[in-house]
């Protein structure tokens, strides 16, 4: 505190036109140079008053009023996120200039320094990277890892930023799941390494907008989700966004719909899994129409941004484009001439390359279960 306060005087009375602050702390003391008619921006990095560690207390409220003379004060302020962006529209009606954090472009290194350290092979993870602090939602990312069944690791890289008791819970959390690793604090080659080989890049940070508080607000009161829907105004997939899954989450008229959707979702994971092991053994042909079956009324975009979405009866699909219909035999000979382009090529362009009657609809389909790519995998 003493160190913003002293930069904020020092740069008050210096000759100075601009003076840029960073965070909501330091922002507690824009007012300074302001007073000597210095124009002043402050860069907001998240809503630290929320964070864990300043839950309670003077921390807290301090940061909070810190934020509040950033909107006060400042001829600009930075956000580093369109949810920041709300939360600042949202909470005090103050426009803000959204400018993100900008990222190097590192080659794409090969699997050596986490292969002989942490066992990690080529797309074999999903990769979560970052300070490991309660408002990242590593809880839920864990819990909700821990429910899919997938033979992919999860990598948690970060080292614990002045919450060691949190470390501890969540390695409590994850214990007696072997795929769940964590690296620590990485960076350099091990680094590039860990980013370029993640089959996913996975985020689980969560923020505070006016809308999240209200339905939160209205869920701790006992309300429905379709209770909450209705005062709200917001349709049900936000309203479950808005609440983190626990097991208690939702009421029980909610129960049986989320468990369909789970059920649905795991089976067509499972269904591409065995594809890609089968996809080059007499069983492929069998193993796709039955990702193909498992698909059924998932929501298609066609090449042209065409909504699309299709029905299995026997040895048939129906698309709901056109009342088309495509027979079994077509789409195992669109899957054999798109596995020989795939493998000479490294992709599949686009529809035109399958070749065979209603190419525009199976395309985005083969896409999703894994058949084909559209950018070249040759390098």
């Amino acid at each position: 505190m003493s160190s913003s306060f002293f930069a904020a005087l020092y740069s008050a009375f210096g000759k100075y036109d601009v003076v840029h602050i960073h965070a909501e702390g330091p922002a507690f003391f824009a007012w300074l140079p302001k007073l000597f008619g210095k124009r002043v921006v402050v860069t907001i990095h998240g809503i630290d008053w929320q964070r864990e560690k300043w839950k309670s207390g003077f921390g807290s409220k301090f940061i909070r009023q810190g934020e509040k003379n950033a909107v006060k004060y400042a001829d600009e302020i930075v956000v580093l996120s369109k949810g920041v962006q709300d939360y600042f529209k949202d909470t005090y009606g103050r426009e803000t200039r959204f400018i993100p954090n900008g990222v190097n472009r590192p080659e794409i290194q090969s699997a050596k320094l986490i292969t002989e350290k942490f066992d990690l092979t080529k797309d074999s993870y999903i990769l979560f990277l970052g300070r490991l602090v309660p408002e990242k939602g590593l809880r839920y990312l864990i819990e909700a890892f821990k429910a899919v069944k997938t033979n992919k690791k999860l990598v948690i890289a970060g080292g614990s930023s002045d919450t060691d008791s949190f470390m501890k819970e969540l390695k409590e959390l994850a214990k007696g799941d072997d795929r769940i690793l964590f690296t620590g604090f990485v960076q350099g080659a091990m680094l590039d390494e860990l980013y370029s080989n993640a089959y996913m890049l996975i985020t689980a940070g969560y923020y505070s907008t006016k809308h999240s508080r209200e339905v939160q607000e209205l869920y701790e009161q006992g309300c429905t989700i379709q209770e909450i829907m209705d005062q709200t105004g917001l349709k049900r997939a936000s309203v479950h966004g808005y609440l983190p899954y626990t097991k208690g989450n939702y009421n029980l008229p909610e129960l049986p719909l989320n468990a369909e959707r789970r059920r649905v979702y795991r089976r067509r994971i499972a269904v591409c899994e065995r594809l890609m092991r089968e996809i080059n053994s007499p069983n492929a042909e069998e193993c796709l129409w039955d990702a193909i079956v498992a698909f059924a009324g998932y929501p298609f975009v066609t090449e042209k941004g065409l909504p699309l979405k299709y029905t299995v009866e026997g040895g048939e699909i129906f698309f709901n484009r056109k009342e088309k219909s495509v027979t079994r035999a077509t789409v195992m000979r669109a899957f054999h001439r798109a596995r020989v382009i795939q493998e000479s090529e490294g992709c599949v362009s686009g529809p035109k390359k399958l070749g065979t009657f209603g190419a525009s609809y199976l395309y985005p389909v083969f896409l999703r279960i894994g058949v084909c790519s559209k950018k070249s995998e040759i390098f």
